[in-house]
């Protein structure tokens, strides 16, 4: 589970993230927590805008509510615009 302390400019810090169980990671799942390739994930708590990344892995993360998922429309803009405005 990942939360603004896990992240840098470039991703997530996967030593620094906490382990859920598997129960409370399908509860986030479900919650629509899990980001998806090409979401933008914004640092809202904290340390607003601070750090700002396009999430293109297939690592089994899910994050808690102090980061923003935008997800963009691909055929109307790129994620990469996103995470320069």
């Amino acid at each position: 589970m990942a939360s603004v302390k896990d992240m840098d400019s470039h991703g997530f810090l996967l030593d620094s993230m906490k382990t859920i169980s598997e129960e409370d990671f399908r509860k986030l799942e479900k919650a629509d927590c899990k980001p998806l390739k090409n979401d933008v994930l914004i640092a809202k708590d904290g340390s607003y805008l601070k750090h700002i990344f396009v999430w293109n892995h297939d690592v089994k993360v899910v994050i808690l509510s102090s980061i923003a998922i935008l997800r963009p429309n691909l055929k109307k803009i790129l994620p990469y615009s996103l995470r320069l405005l």
